[in-house]
């Protein structure tokens, strides 16, 4: 049986801007997030690029939840 769980989050980021500052905003608003959302039992995290395209990269987030509340903290 599972006792956590990785909701997974995707954010679009247009190709023109710089991904060092996308990586920069994120992480800030991550540290406000990670005091803000109740049900973490760790730290949001950039997992990584999950897709290049012609027009956007999409990056893929991850978050260890409490169980059973990975669609609330989706959602937020």
């Amino acid at each position: 049986m599972l006792y956590f769980f990785y909701p997974i989050l995707l954010i679009v980021s247009f190709q023109h801007f710089d991904i060092d500052k996308v990586e920069k905003i994120l992480n800030k608003l991550f540290k406000r997030l990670n005091n803000e959302i109740e049900n973490l039992k760790e730290e949001i995290y950039i997992a990584g690029v999950n897709e290049l395209s012609s027009s956007a990269v999409n990056i893929r987030i991850r978050v260890l939840t409490k169980p059973m509340c990975q669609y609330a903290v989706q959602r937020i």
